[in-house]
């Protein structure tokens, strides 16, 4: 029977590896979470909330460490246990310190021979959605499709003598900005993307960035399985939500590059609520008197609610009711593309593309507030945002990654 491990140490790796975690157990496989703690009380409430324990928790949460700490204590805590376990395959997903410590310490303590010298050939085929933008154009259901033939990438070959016993999967593999930015995410998956066996891409796009940078292993599309976890907290019936009267604008932000502008962002927060006054932001974050006392006035306007972090099914059950979302993360624009939640990106550029319901407009303060306001009273320019579409997953990735995953492990002689 194959076995999984996989990493997770924020709350977003948790609703991208859920649903792989049970897709992989209803074929038959044994799928174990094995717990890094960087989020805290996020992590285990998000645990929680898709009814996972996790079976190995190597490292516990501490506030105020630095990602190079982390990653460190990963790399000396890791590879014993994977050497004990010898899983058939470890799995990574997206760009977080956890995702590239998991990795480093998946190759590191990896790098055993199993059944002498060995050497196959896997070619990069994709299951996936369709790479649109445009959900009027998109079918309802994910349809099978190939990967283009490419003389530079359309082979992978394991290293005859070395294939490792245990695989490296990296879920939500490819995304790419080649700016380094956001930092340090965009450095943490091109650096996972040379070690991983198995590639399971979003999207056609970012599989063919895997392709021009010519990295080992199999490339699979599959869509993102982030979307699977929102369609099933959204089956559920809704938790409490904020209490809020009139239309709802809802603004995350926690981005590092952003952090020196939260002070501003918020003050901007404030013009907003003061120029259209049907409006009720909400602005879940750590509500600190540092912050506060910057923000001035704005943090004591009546529509302004600044929050503790929202549990995770109640922000999924949130989205469908905002009016418009300002944020800088990419969970949450791949969701406010699926349910077509009119949405402002306070980030210079996105690594997954442009979506029917984004709009990328930077981290400007004065920026968000005009444009925010100008969607606000022109329902016929806000009207444009609302499209839904599939392009980053259609909420059933989890299977088709479950059945790559179990392929490569009988294909290339580990499961």
């Amino acid at each position: 029977m194959p076995t999984y491990l996989l990493i997770a140490g924020t709350r977003p790796e948790v609703i991208k590896l859920a649903p792989v975690a049970a897709a992989l157990r209803q074929k038959g496989a044994v799928a174990e979470f094995c717990a890094i703690g960087q989020h805290g009380d996020l992590l285990d409430r998000t645990f929680a909330d898709f009814g996972e324990i996790p079976r190995y928790i190597p490292i516990h949460f501490r506030p105020g460490r630095s990602p190079d700490s982390l990653l460190a204590e990963m790399l000396e805590r890791l590879p014993p246990l994977f050497r004990k376990l010898s899983p058939d395959g470890i799995l990574v997903q997206g760009d977080t310190t956890t995702a590239l410590g998991g990795a480093l310490a998946a190759f590191y303590g990896g790098l055993t021979s199993r059944g002498g010298a060995r050497s196959t050939a896997t070619t990069a085929g994709a299951r996936g959605i369709p790479d649109t933008a445009d959900a009027r154009s998109a079918p309802d259901s994910t349809v099978a499709r190939s990967a283009p033939i490419s003389t530079v990438a359309q082979s992978a070959t394991v290293i005859a003598g070395a294939l490792r016993a245990t695989a490296i999967i990296h879920i939500e593999a490819g995304l790419r900005t080649y700016a380094y930015t956001p930092c340090p995410e965009e450095g943490h998956r091109r650096m996972i993307a040379p070690l991983a066996d198995l590639h399971l891409a979003p999207t056609q796009q970012d599989a063919d960035a895997l392709y021009r940078e010519r990295v080992p292993g199999r490339i699979v599309v599959t869509g993102n399985s982030g979307l699977d976890g929102l369609r099933l907290i959204l089956s559920r019936p809704a938790p409490s939500l904020p209490a809020v009267s009139g239309r709802i604008v809802l603004c995350t932000l926690h981005r590092r590059e952003n952090c020196d502008a939260m002070p501003a962002l918020l003050a901007a927060l404030g013009k907003i609520v003061q120029s259209v006054p049907d409006v009720t932001v909400l602005y879940p974050a750590h509500p600190s008197p540092d912050l506060l006392k910057a923000s001035g006035e704005s943090a004591k306007l009546p529509r302004l609610q600044i929050l503790p972090p929202l549990p995770y099914p109640v922000c999924a059950h949130l989205l469908p009711r905002l009016t418009l979302l300002l944020t800088d993360s990419g969970g949450l624009q791949e969701e406010a593309a699926y349910l077509g939640v009119p949405t402002l990106v306070l980030r210079q550029q996105s690594e997954r593309g442009e979506a029917p319901s984004l709009k990328i407009i930077g981290a400007d303060p004065e920026t968000m507030a005009a444009e925010a306001v100008r969607l606000l009273t022109n329902e016929g320019e806000r009207a444009k945002l609302c499209r839904k579409s599939t392009r980053y997953g259609d909420g059933y990735a989890a299977g088709r990654m479950a059945e790559e995953i179990l392929r490569f492990s009988v294909e290339s002689g580990r499961g």
